[in-house]
Protein backbone atom coordinates (compact mmCIF):
# COMPACT_ATOMS: atom_id res chain seq x y z
CA UNK A 1 0.00 0.00 0.00
CA UNK A 2 2.75 2.62 1.42
CA UNK A 3 4.96 1.93 -2.29
CA UNK A 4 1.49 3.08 -3.96
CA UNK A 5 0.99 6.62 -2.53
CA UNK A 6 4.01 8.37 -3.94
CA UNK A 7 3.19 7.20 -7.02
CA UNK A 8 -0.53 9.20 -7.09
CA UNK A 9 1.68 12.33 -5.44
CA UNK A 10 3.95 12.22 -8.34
CA UNK A 11 1.58 11.66 -10.95
CA UNK A 12 -0.82 14.95 -9.74
CA UNK A 13 2.17 16.64 -10.11
CA UNK A 14 2.61 15.53 -13.43
CA UNK A 15 -0.77 15.72 -14.05
CA UNK A 16 -0.15 19.81 -12.87
CA UNK A 17 2.62 20.71 -14.77
CA UNK A 18 0.89 19.27 -17.98
CA UNK A 19 -1.96 21.40 -17.40
CA UNK A 20 -0.19 24.49 -16.94
CA UNK A 21 -1.05 24.48 -12.79
CA UNK A 22 1.07 25.61 -10.37
CA UNK A 23 2.89 23.27 -7.98
CA UNK A 24 5.22 22.48 -5.57
CA UNK A 25 8.38 22.00 -7.14
CA UNK A 26 10.26 21.20 -4.68
CA UNK A 27 8.42 18.13 -3.80
CA UNK A 28 7.76 17.72 -7.50
CA UNK A 29 11.42 17.41 -7.51
CA UNK A 30 12.16 14.82 -4.27
CA UNK A 31 9.92 12.82 -5.62
CA UNK A 32 11.47 12.40 -9.42
CA UNK A 33 14.60 12.01 -7.64
CA UNK A 34 13.27 8.96 -5.32
CA UNK A 35 12.90 7.18 -8.46
CA UNK A 36 16.27 7.90 -9.69
CA UNK A 37 15.32 10.90 -12.04
CA UNK A 38 18.68 12.42 -12.05
CA UNK A 39 19.43 16.33 -11.64
CA UNK A 40 20.85 16.74 -15.65
CA UNK A 41 17.30 15.26 -16.45
CA UNK A 42 15.46 17.90 -14.45
CA UNK A 43 17.42 20.30 -15.35
CA UNK A 44 16.95 20.04 -18.95
CA UNK A 45 13.51 19.06 -18.62
CA UNK A 46 12.20 21.82 -16.94
CA UNK A 47 12.64 26.17 -15.74
CA UNK A 48 10.95 27.03 -13.11
CA UNK A 49 9.31 30.14 -12.24
CA UNK A 50 8.19 31.15 -8.47
CA UNK A 51 4.91 32.61 -8.66
CA UNK A 52 3.98 32.83 -4.46
CA UNK A 53 5.76 30.64 -1.82
CA UNK A 54 5.62 26.88 -2.27
CA UNK A 55 4.07 28.01 -5.67
CA UNK A 56 6.23 27.29 -9.20
CA UNK A 57 4.96 27.67 -12.64
CA UNK A 58 6.98 25.08 -14.17
CA UNK A 59 7.80 25.27 -17.78
CA UNK A 60 8.19 21.97 -20.01
CA UNK A 61 11.72 22.67 -22.23
CA UNK A 62 12.31 18.75 -23.09
CA UNK A 63 9.10 17.17 -24.63
CA UNK A 64 10.72 13.85 -24.84
CA UNK A 65 12.20 13.39 -21.25
CA UNK A 66 8.48 14.83 -20.27
CA UNK A 67 6.95 12.42 -22.01
CA UNK A 68 8.79 9.21 -20.80
CA UNK A 69 7.82 10.62 -17.59
CA UNK A 70 4.70 10.93 -17.62
CA UNK A 71 4.26 7.70 -19.81
CA UNK A 72 6.14 5.79 -16.74
CA UNK A 73 4.38 7.28 -13.69
CA UNK A 74 1.08 8.41 -14.60
CA UNK A 75 -0.04 6.79 -17.92
CA UNK A 76 1.40 3.58 -15.98
CA UNK A 77 -1.34 0.20 -15.95
CA UNK A 78 -0.92 0.31 -12.02
CA UNK A 79 -2.26 4.23 -11.84
CA UNK A 80 -5.46 3.42 -11.78
CA UNK A 81 -8.42 4.73 -9.34
CA UNK A 82 -9.04 1.86 -7.59
CA UNK A 83 -5.46 1.28 -7.09
CA UNK A 84 -5.42 4.57 -5.67
CA UNK A 85 -8.17 4.39 -3.49
CA UNK A 86 -6.40 2.16 -1.46
CA UNK A 87 -3.40 4.96 -0.71
CA UNK A 88 -6.82 7.09 0.07
CA UNK A 89 -5.84 9.19 -3.31
CA UNK A 90 -8.76 8.21 -5.44
CA UNK A 91 -9.12 12.06 -6.14
CA UNK A 92 -5.71 12.48 -7.77
CA UNK A 93 -6.33 10.20 -10.40
CA UNK A 94 -8.50 10.12 -13.81
CA UNK A 95 -12.09 7.90 -13.27
CA UNK A 96 -12.65 5.16 -15.57
CA UNK A 97 -15.91 6.93 -17.63
CA UNK A 98 -17.30 10.42 -18.62
CA UNK A 99 -20.13 12.47 -19.80
CA UNK A 100 -20.61 14.53 -22.18
CA UNK A 101 -23.52 17.21 -22.48
CA UNK A 102 -25.01 18.03 -25.98
CA UNK A 103 -27.70 19.99 -28.04
CA UNK A 104 -28.60 21.18 -30.83
CA UNK A 105 -31.46 22.62 -33.05
CA UNK A 106 -33.56 18.75 -32.84
CA UNK A 107 -33.00 18.79 -28.79
CA UNK A 108 -32.83 22.02 -27.47
CA UNK A 109 -32.45 20.43 -23.82
CA UNK A 110 -28.76 19.20 -23.01
CA UNK A 111 -28.36 15.22 -23.33
CA UNK A 112 -25.19 12.71 -21.85
CA UNK A 113 -23.07 11.05 -23.95
CA UNK A 114 -21.86 8.54 -21.47
CA UNK A 115 -17.96 7.38 -22.15
CA UNK A 116 -16.52 4.12 -20.29
CA UNK A 117 -13.65 1.02 -21.11
CA UNK A 118 -13.01 2.50 -25.15
CA UNK A 119 -16.64 3.28 -26.00
CA UNK A 120 -19.48 5.43 -25.72
CA UNK A 121 -23.35 5.82 -26.15
CA UNK A 122 -24.46 8.91 -27.16
CA UNK A 123 -28.64 8.98 -27.18
CA UNK A 124 -29.32 10.92 -30.40
CA UNK A 125 -27.67 11.08 -33.75
CA UNK A 126 -25.00 12.97 -34.38
CA UNK A 127 -24.64 15.98 -36.50
CA UNK A 128 -22.18 16.93 -38.99
CA UNK A 129 -20.14 19.30 -37.26
CA UNK A 130 -19.22 20.15 -32.83
CA UNK A 131 -18.96 23.85 -31.27
CA UNK A 132 -17.42 23.18 -28.06
CA UNK A 133 -18.50 25.75 -25.27
CA UNK A 134 -15.99 26.15 -22.59
CA UNK A 135 -18.09 28.46 -20.27
CA UNK A 136 -21.35 27.26 -19.04
CA UNK A 137 -23.39 30.92 -19.60
CA UNK A 138 -22.35 30.54 -23.18
CA UNK A 139 -23.65 27.04 -23.77
CA UNK A 140 -26.82 28.10 -22.01
CA UNK A 141 -26.89 30.30 -24.77
CA UNK A 142 -26.65 28.03 -27.24
CA UNK A 143 -28.99 29.79 -30.07
CA UNK A 144 -26.77 33.11 -29.84
CA UNK A 145 -23.57 31.08 -30.29
CA UNK A 146 -24.46 29.37 -32.84
CA UNK A 147 -25.61 32.78 -34.41
CA UNK A 148 -22.10 34.22 -33.10
CA UNK A 149 -20.46 31.84 -35.60
CA UNK A 150 -20.99 33.97 -38.26
CA UNK A 151 -19.26 37.17 -36.68
CA UNK A 152 -16.31 34.50 -36.60
CA UNK A 153 -16.46 33.95 -39.84
CA UNK A 154 -18.08 30.65 -40.45
CA UNK A 155 -21.09 29.59 -42.14
CA UNK A 156 -22.75 26.91 -40.58
CA UNK A 157 -26.39 25.38 -40.89
CA UNK A 158 -27.67 25.40 -37.63
CA UNK A 159 -29.34 22.24 -37.88
CA UNK A 160 -26.16 20.60 -38.80
CA UNK A 161 -24.05 21.42 -35.85
CA UNK A 162 -24.00 20.06 -31.62
CA UNK A 163 -23.01 22.31 -29.25
CA UNK A 164 -21.22 20.44 -26.34
CA UNK A 165 -20.16 21.93 -23.36
CA UNK A 166 -16.40 21.51 -23.13
CA UNK A 167 -16.05 22.66 -19.31
CA UNK A 168 -12.14 23.50 -19.87
CA UNK A 169 -9.95 20.70 -19.73
CA UNK A 170 -12.58 18.00 -18.97
CA UNK A 171 -13.06 18.28 -22.82
CA UNK A 172 -9.19 16.55 -23.97
CA UNK A 173 -10.08 13.37 -21.60
CA UNK A 174 -8.88 10.68 -24.33
CA UNK A 175 -12.03 8.45 -23.76
CA UNK A 176 -13.93 11.47 -25.72
CA UNK A 177 -11.15 10.76 -29.00
CA UNK A 178 -14.01 8.17 -31.17
CA UNK A 179 -16.75 10.36 -30.73
CA UNK A 180 -15.26 13.78 -30.90
CA UNK A 181 -13.11 12.33 -34.24
CA UNK A 182 -16.71 11.29 -36.07
CA UNK A 183 -17.62 15.15 -36.72
CA UNK A 184 -16.04 16.47 -40.04
CA UNK A 185 -15.45 20.09 -38.27
CA UNK A 186 -15.18 20.53 -34.88
CA UNK A 187 -15.11 24.17 -33.85
CA UNK A 188 -13.53 25.37 -30.32
CA UNK A 189 -15.25 28.09 -28.83
CA UNK A 190 -12.70 29.13 -25.93
CA UNK A 191 -11.55 32.11 -24.14
CA UNK A 192 -8.87 34.03 -25.63
CA UNK A 193 -6.00 32.83 -23.20
CA UNK A 194 -2.82 30.82 -22.50
CA UNK A 195 -5.07 28.12 -21.05
CA UNK A 196 -7.30 28.13 -23.90
CA UNK A 197 -4.18 27.15 -26.22
CA UNK A 198 -3.22 24.46 -24.05
CA UNK A 199 -6.33 22.84 -24.08
CA UNK A 200 -6.92 23.19 -28.42
CA UNK A 201 -3.07 22.13 -28.73
CA UNK A 202 -4.14 19.13 -26.55
CA UNK A 203 -7.44 18.32 -29.11
CA UNK A 204 -5.14 18.42 -31.42
CA UNK A 205 -2.79 15.55 -30.76
CA UNK A 206 -5.46 13.63 -29.84
CA UNK A 207 -7.89 14.15 -32.88
CA UNK A 208 -5.34 14.81 -35.18
CA UNK A 209 -7.74 14.44 -38.56
CA UNK A 210 -11.01 16.30 -37.01
CA UNK A 211 -10.31 18.92 -38.78
CA UNK A 212 -10.17 21.21 -35.64
CA UNK A 213 -10.42 24.82 -35.50
CA UNK A 214 -9.93 27.57 -32.60
CA UNK A 215 -13.10 30.17 -33.96
CA UNK A 216 -12.65 34.16 -32.75
CA UNK A 217 -14.52 37.08 -34.04
CA UNK A 218 -13.18 39.02 -36.89
CA UNK A 219 -12.84 41.90 -34.77
CA UNK A 220 -10.57 40.17 -32.32
CA UNK A 221 -7.88 42.58 -32.59
CA UNK A 222 -10.32 45.50 -31.08
CA UNK A 223 -11.93 43.51 -28.28
CA UNK A 224 -8.69 42.73 -26.84
CA UNK A 225 -7.57 46.19 -26.95
CA UNK A 226 -10.27 47.24 -25.05
CA UNK A 227 -9.70 43.92 -22.32
CA UNK A 228 -8.88 45.00 -19.36
CA UNK A 229 -7.81 41.57 -18.68
CA UNK A 230 -3.80 41.72 -18.66
CA UNK A 231 -1.12 38.98 -19.20
CA UNK A 232 1.67 38.55 -17.22
CA UNK A 233 5.12 38.71 -19.05
CA UNK A 234 5.62 35.25 -18.87
CA UNK A 235 2.49 34.47 -20.11
CA UNK A 236 2.91 36.42 -23.38
CA UNK A 237 6.50 34.49 -23.47
CA UNK A 238 4.60 31.18 -23.53
CA UNK A 239 1.92 31.79 -26.32
CA UNK A 240 5.26 31.57 -28.91
CA UNK A 241 4.99 27.73 -27.51
CA UNK A 242 1.81 27.36 -29.13
CA UNK A 243 3.01 28.98 -32.79
CA UNK A 244 2.55 26.85 -36.02
CA UNK A 245 -0.87 24.96 -35.04
CA UNK A 246 -2.56 26.66 -37.36
CA UNK A 247 -2.63 30.06 -39.32
CA UNK A 248 -5.78 31.38 -37.52
CA UNK A 249 -4.22 30.38 -34.05
CA UNK A 250 -1.05 32.33 -35.33
CA UNK A 251 -3.65 35.13 -36.10
CA UNK A 252 -4.60 35.33 -32.47
CA UNK A 253 -1.30 34.75 -31.07
CA UNK A 254 -0.32 37.68 -32.60
CA UNK A 255 -2.96 40.24 -31.11
CA UNK A 256 -2.82 38.65 -28.23
CA UNK A 257 1.07 39.76 -28.04
CA UNK A 258 0.43 43.38 -29.40
CA UNK A 259 -2.02 44.03 -26.75
CA UNK A 260 -0.73 41.99 -23.88
CA UNK A 261 -4.52 41.37 -23.47
CA UNK A 262 -6.37 38.39 -23.13
CA UNK A 263 -10.39 37.72 -23.15
CA UNK A 264 -13.27 35.66 -21.71
CA UNK A 265 -15.74 34.31 -23.95
CA UNK A 266 -18.51 35.79 -21.80
CA UNK A 267 -18.05 38.78 -23.31
CA UNK A 268 -18.83 37.66 -26.68
CA UNK A 269 -22.82 37.56 -25.37
CA UNK A 270 -22.44 41.47 -25.23
CA UNK A 271 -22.47 41.51 -28.97
CA UNK A 272 -24.76 38.24 -29.39
CA UNK A 273 -28.36 39.62 -30.54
Amino acid sequence: MDRKAPRTRLSAYLRSVKEGKLVNFTSLEQELKKRAISSSDLHDCFTVEMVKPKKYRVHIQDEAIFDSLYSRFVNSSTETRTGAAFAGDSHRTQVSGSFLLLRNMKTPRPVAVWFEAGTFFCPVEQSRYALLVENLENYIATDQMVSFMAECGVVVESGQIDIIYASGNQITNKLHSPFLGQYQKVYCLFDVDLGALKIYKALSAMLPNAGLRFVYPENVAQRLEYSERKMSLSERAELLNYKGLSVYLDELILHMRETGNKLEQETYLEFSE
